[in-house]
Parts: structure tokens; sequence; C-alpha cells
């Protein structure tokens, strides 16, 4: 048997000859076409792992958020608990509270917090210094009835001794004037 020839063999090679001259020509484009998709593989691989580590840490923060909300919640339920349980007293106090935030000036207020700083040594003296005094008050009372009478009965005596009846008026004189600039 017999193979058939093309009609035109020269034809055929110049023909075959342009193909394998335009398949030349494909390869490097074909190569870096190839090169390019390699690359985008690679980069599409890096953004997949880093997308993953995203992910990762986007439901991290979700189950963070998710706790601070729980607990804000709990706060908050308590918070209208002690707010419900203040606001009758607290609208009952309403008015004087304007009142005195009215009348009130800083130095007032100094001088609140400057008595307060003293109220425990205050407090520490009146229980050591004057709370016993004036537990014994009681008992010298009598004590001084009868010493003024003797300052009396003095006074009388001195005044029937001759001489000292002039003493007595100047002394009663000063007395006076000492009592009337003190009023």
């Amino acid at each position: 048997m017999r193979v058939p020839l093309p009609p035109n063999p020269a034809e055929l090679l110049g023909r075959g000859a342009e193909a394998l001259e335009q398949l030349t020509s494909l390869l490097p484009r074909t190569v870096a076409l190839l090169e390019r998709a390699e690359r985008a593989a690679e980069r599409a691989e890096a953004l997949l792992d880093r997308s993953e580590v995203v992910v990762a840490e986007a439901e991290l923060a979700a189950r963070r958020t998710q706790a601070v909300v729980e607990r804000a919640e709990g706060v908050s339920a308590r918070a209208e608990e002690l707010l419900a349980s203040y606001t009758g007293p607290l609208t009952r106090l309403q008015p004087a509270v304007a009142r005195l935030a009215e009348s009130t000036d800083p130095h007032e207020v100094q001088a609140v917090v400057a008595g307060l700083d003293l109220l425990p040594r205050l407090v520490d003296d009146l229980r050591r210094d004057v709370l016993p005094v004036m537990s014994t008050l009681g008992d010298v009372a009598p004590d001084l009835h009868g010493v003024l009478r003797v300052v009396t009965e003095i006074n009388e005596m001195l005044g029937s001794i001759p001489g000292l009846k002039g003493v007595k008026r100047r002394v009663d004189a000063e007395h006076a004037a000492e009592q009337a600039t003190r009023d």
C-alpha cells in the first residue's frame, strides 16, 4: 500500500515551518504566563493563610466581646436595681439639694471639709478632757455655793472694818466699770 502524498509537499512544508515558528514564538509567552500564574497562586495561598489568621483573630475578638457584653449586661441590671431603689429618696431630696447647690460657695465647702477633718480629734478631746469634767459638775455646784457664801461673808466683814469702806467702794466701782465695758 502506498501512502498518498499531499498535492504540494513544498507548500505543506512551508506551512509546517510557519506553524512551528508561531509555536516557537508562543513558547516564551506561555512560560511567562505560567510563571505569572504560579506567582498568583503563591500570593493567593499567602492571602488564604493570612485570611485564616484574620478569621481566627476575629473569632477570638468575638468571644471576648461576647464576654464583655455579658458582664456589661450584669452590671447594667445591678445598676438599674440600685437606681430604682434610690429613685424615691433622691426625688424627695432634689429640692433641698438644688437649694443647697444654689446657696453654697466654694469657700463654705472648704470650711466644711476642714471641719470634718478636725472632727475625729475634736471628739477625742471631748471624750478625754470635757466629758470627765462635766460628769463632776453636779458635785462641784454645792461647793461653789459654799465658796460664794464665804466670799460674801468676807466682803461684809471687810466692809465693817474702819477705813476699808472707801477701798471697798473703789473696788466695787472698778468692778462695775469692767462689767459695763464687757456688756
